[in-house]
C-alpha cells in the first residue's frame, strides 16, 4: 500500500496484520481452555483486534475517498461505493466492540470508545456530503464543455466571420465589415477566456464579477452583429447568419457551463477533503489509537500479573 495521508509506512500495516492474526489465535486458545479471568483476557484481545481492524479499514476508506474526489471520470462512483462499504464494515466492528466493552470494558476504555463513536458519526456525515459532491463532477463537466462544444462553436463563428470579410474585401463596405468582424471575434474571445476562471472559482461573489464581465462582452458582440446586419450592400448575408447561429450556439453552451460551474461540486468536495474530512478523520484515528494503546497496556499488565497467559496450554 502506498504512503497515505495519515503518514503510515506500508510496514506499519504489515505489522498490524501480523498482530491481528496473533491476537486472534491467542485469544481463541485462552478462551477455550481458561477460566473466567482468562475469558476476560481473551475479551481484551478481541477488543484490541477489533479496534485495530477498524483503524486499518478507516485508513483505507480515507484513501479511497481522496481518489473519489480527485478522479475526473465516473470512476468516482465506484470509489464512493467502496468507501460506503468500508464504513459499514467499521460500523459492524464498532457494534461488536460496543458489546464487548459493555461486558468487559473498563471505564477509561468506554470513555475512549464513546469519543470514537462521536467522531465516527461526524466522519460519516461529512462523507455523505463529500461523496455526493464528488460523484457529480460538475466542474469537470463544465471544463469538458468549455474546451469542447464551446470552443468548437467559437471557431465556427470565427471561421464564418473571416469568410464574410473575404467576401466583402475591396467592396464599398469592406472596412466596416472588417472592423465589426474583428470586434465580434475579440469580445467573444474575452468571454471564452473567462470561462475557465469561473469554473475554477470557489466564491460566489467572484463568479458574479466574472459573469458581469461576460455580459458586457456579450453585449458588444451582439452590437457588432447588429452593425454588420445593418450594412447596405453586404455580400454573403448567409455567411453572416451562419456566424450569428454559431455565436448563439456558443452562448447556449456558455449558459450550461455557468450553471455547472455554479454547482461547484469538485471544488467544494476538494475543499471539504482538505478541511472537514481531514479533521474528522484525525479525530477518529486519535480516539482509536488511544483505545488501542489502553487495551494493549491492560493486556501487558495482566500478562505480567498472570504470566501463565504468556504460555497457553500450561
Amino acid at each position: 500500500m502506498a504512503n497515505n495521508r495519515s503518514g503510515f509506512h506500508p510496514i506499519f500495516f504489515t505489522g498490524l496484520g501480523v498482530c491481528l492474526a496473533l491476537a486472534l489465535f491467542l485469544g481463541v486458545i485462552w478462551f477455550r481452555q481458561g477460566g473466567p479471568q482468562d475469558r476476560e483476557f481473551a475479551a481484551k484481545v478481541e477488543m484490541l483486534r477489533l479496534a485495530t481492524q477498524m483503524r486499518l479499514t478507516l485508513t483505507s476508506a480515507s484513501e479511497t475517498a481522496i481518489r473519489a474526489v480527485l478522479v475526473s471520470t465516473d470512476q468516482a462512483s465506484v470509489f464512493a461505493e467502496q468507501v460506503r462499504t468500508a464504513e459499514n464494515e467499521v460500523e459492524n466492528d464498532r457494534q461488536q466492540l460496543a458489546q464487548l466493552l459493555l461486558e468487559h470494558g473498563e471505564s477509561a476504555e468506554k470513555a475512549l470508545f464513546a469519543q470514537f463513536t462521536q467522531a465516527f458519526d461526524a466522519y460519516r456525515q461529512v462523507d455523505v456530503t463529500l461523496l455526493g459532491l464528488a460523484v457529480q463532477n460538475t466542474n469537470v463537466k463544465a471544463f469538458t464543455l468549455a474546451f469542447g462544444p464551446a470552443s468548437k462553436a467559437f471557431d465556427q463563428m470565427t471561421s464564418a466571420l473571416n469568410r464574410l470579410v473575404s467576401a466583402n474585401a475591396g467592396g464599398p463596405v469592406a472596412t466596416e465589415v472588417s472592423l465589426a468582424a474583428i470586434e465580434a471575434q475579440t469580445h467573444a474571445l474575452k468571454i471564452q477566456t473567462l470561462l475557465a476562471p469561473h469554473i475554477a472559482e470557489a466564491e460566489d461573489a467572484k463568479m458574479d464579477q466574472l459573469e458581469a464581465a461576460m455580459s458586457e462582452e456579450d453585449a458588444k458582440v451582439r452590437l457588432s452583429f447588429e452593425r454588420l446586419s445593418g450594412l447596405g450592400g453586404l455580400k454573403e448575408r448567409a455567411v453572416l447568419e451562419e456566424a450569428q447561429k454559431a455565436y448563439a450556439g456558443f452562448s447556449a453552451v456558455k449558459s450550461d457551463i455557468l450553471a455547472l460551474s455554479r454547482e461547484n461540486t469538485n471544488v467544494r468536495s476538494m475543499s471539504m477533503s482538505l478541511d472537514q474530512k481531514r479533521k474528522v478523520s484525525a479525530a477518529c484515528e486519535e480516539a482509536l489509537d488511544a483505545l488501542r494503546q489502553h487495551l494493549h497496556q491492560a493486556l501487558t499488565r495482566d500478562s505480567v500479573v498472570n504470566p501463565r497467559r504468556l504460555t497457553p496450554g500450561k
